[in-house]
């Protein structure tokens, strides 16, 4: 439709006002119920008719009566209204200088593709329906700062596409009621959000900004949200800050790339029976930070996440009771893991680690240390701590306050040392093929400590790798005695039927299961003082085999039956009878089986020493 052009002659008074202030870039500021007319404002703005060169047209506290249509026009001065009433502005596929609208209020904001040289403003302003920025580019800053988008129940900012050359506000009491959309967005300066709302009704996503990039950091502190966020795939440059924010959905994070760290210290994620916080296979190069006051009502999935530096979690409250609070499946980090309590100088609580549900990190891999000092997991009757095949290179910490009710998953897991002094390990404990290259003791453990560390492997089902490797630990520290002690609690252990335990119990007694073989002279010299007292008793029961056999020597006679692979030719010459033969015959099977008892033991020397 043509826009009418317009004389001097036709203009009212404050519309020749604004002609006239345009060339000097003066205010004009609307008296009580005056109204421009939008095709005036384009006019002006367009310098069609107007004299000399026009710098800024600056309105304030005018109503503006019409349609302010800038569709694929070129705007020849900056626009700034403030504290204005308008109908709908259309600046799709406009060019302007900068466009200012502050403080008004608006219906809708028409911008498809509209470029301008500098800065774009919308601070403080109320628009009643939609703002619609699709593939514009912005020269200078996007600034919302105190903006109210009300649209409820359908979109309220679109700006898919867009990019931003400085930075992009929605700070200050921000508010965006209805869909807002920024899909593939490019920001080469802060995207700052501090105190901004984003709300969207009937479980629809508040924000969702997939492959957003921001050049720059990203700050939302006490960023609200009430439906999901989704920046799948971002790219942000910085850091991303989410200290105390409050988002009722799916925060979703899945596959984005942060240069810097992600902090949400105070931040509440919640989304019941769902995904709170999502960053799956996400790349943080720095920090995590999710503690003080941190609270997800929600699953936290870091599943195949990689973060550069620490991951701490002190004092935050994780809550998912149907599966797992934290799910981080061959989560990568390069520090340190802490999901501990967090305490005063003084050591008094300040803040609790608290899971409820299963804290997941198989296959996961921490560089640094993973400590859950004080930390509280709750899965009742299922697996609490899953951590198989978990990697930690230095050490994993438990401490005497750590309360973990449920299972505990350590199967193939390998840590570097394992710090678990008064620490109550739960009933039930998988620990198949669980590595550990040292054992932390604040001092020289004792033998007390010994069998405390042993009771710990015979509560758990059998398996010889957990007790060869406390074993092999202590043998690496230089106490062999307690690795002895071990490994013969290992040959207790495995035997569980009746025959099985009378076997070990005369390998115990005899040759202590191999590491005490000299034990069996002391046997063997306590038969041959029985015998050789036996035997003189009854000796009359013991006739030779004729009259040239040499005189009866009862010691003798004793060793030469103790000793079945050594002929002492004493059985050659004498002939048991009645008692004597009963007597013979027990000291013969007597020597067989200390014999054979002797072969056992050097056989499980030799293996052990292999």
């Amino acid at each position: 439709m043509p826009h009418q052009i317009y004389r001097q002659q036709d203009l009212t008074g404050i519309e020749l006002r604004l002609w006239e202030a345009v060339t000097s870039g003066e205010e004009v500021v609307a008296q009580p119920h005056e109204t421009v007319r939008a095709d005036i404002i384009r006019q002006i703005a367009m310098r069609i008719g107007v004299q000399g060169n026009t710098q800024r047209l600056l309105l304030r506290g005018a109503t503006v009566t019409g349609t302010l249509d800038f569709e694929a026009a070129r705007l020849l001065s900056t626009l700034e209204l403030t504290n204005c009433d308008l109908e709908v502005i259309n600046v799709e596929q406009a060019t302007a200088p900068a466009i200012y609208l502050r403080g008004c209020h608006f219906s809708e904001l028409r911008g498809t593709e509209v470029h301008t040289d500098h800065g774009l403003s919308l601070d403080a302003s109320e628009i009643s329906g939609k703002v619609h920025l699709v593939g514009a580019s912005i020269g200078g800053a996007l600034t919302m700062d105190g903006t109210k988008i009300m649209n409820p129940g359908g979109r309220a900012l679109v700006a898919d596409g867009i990019h931003v050359s400085q930075d992009l506000r929605c700070n200050a009491a921000f508010e965006a009621d209805g869909e807002s959309q920024m899909i593939g967005a490019e920001i080469m300066g802060q995207f700052s959000a501090c105190g901004g709302k984003f709300t969207n009704r009937r479980d629809l996503p508040a924000l969702r900004a997939p492959r957003l990039i921001v050049r720059e950091n990203t700050v939302w502190r006490k960023f609200r949200a009430e439906g999901d966020v989704d920046l799948q795939g971002a790219i942000i440059d910085g850091y991303m800050h989410l200290k105390q924010c409050h988002v009722t959905g799916d925060m979703d994070l899945t596959g984005s790339v942060i240069g810097g760290s992600l902090e949400c210290s105070g931040a509440t994620f919640e989304n019941t029976g769902k995904i709170a916080l999502d960053l799956a296979r996400a790349h943080i190069k720095q920090h995590v930070t999710l503690r003080n006051g941190f609270s997800a009502n929600g699953q936290v999935l870091l599943a195949g996440a990689m973060i550069g530096g620490d991951l701490s979690c002190e004092g935050g409250q994780f809550t998912h009771e149907t599966d797992s609070a934290i799910l981080a499946d061959a989560l990568k980090v390069d520090g340190d893991v802490s999901l501990s309590t967090r305490f005063f100088d003084d050591h008094n609580v300040a803040e609790q680690f608290i899971a409820k549900g299963q804290v997941t990190l198989t296959n996961a891999t921490i560089g640094g240390s993973l400590n859950c000092m004080g930390a509280k997991i709750v899965n009742d009757d299922l697996v609490a701590l899953k951590a198989r095949c978990l990697r930690v290179t230095r050490s994993m910490t438990f401490s005497s306050e750590t309360v973990i009710k449920g299972a505990v998953d350590l199967r193939r897991a390998a840590v570097g040392e394992l710090h678990d002094i008064g620490f109550e390990w739960p009933a039930k404990v998988f620990m198949r093929r669980f590595v550990y290259d040292s054992l932390y003791h604040p001092s020289q453990p004792s033998k007390a400590d010994v069998k405390k560390r042993i009771r710990w492997l015979n509560d758990r089902s059998y398996s010889p790798q957990i007790y060869n490797q406390l074993a092999q630990v202590y043998r690496s520290e230089g106490y062999d005695e307690y690795a002895e002690s071990v490994l013969i609690s290992k040959e207790w252990a495995q035997r569980t039927k009746p025959w099985d335990k009378l076997k070990g119990f005369v390998l115990w007694v005899t040759v202590g299961y191999g590491f005490s073989p000299l034990r069996i002279l002391i046997w063997l010299g306590a038969l041959e003082v029985l015998g050789g007292i036996l035997f003189t008793i009854f000796r009359e029961d013991i006739p030779p085999r004729n009259a040239n056999a040499a005189p009866f020597q009862p010691w003798l006679y004793t060793l030469d039956l103790l000793l079945p692979v050594i002929n002492l030719k004493q059985r050659d010459f004498f002939i048991p009878e009645s008692t004597g033969l009963w007597l013979s015959v027990a000291f013969t099977i007597t020597g067989w089986i200390l014999g054979t008892v002797l072969a056992i033991g050097v056989v499980h020397m030799i293996k052990r020493s292999d």
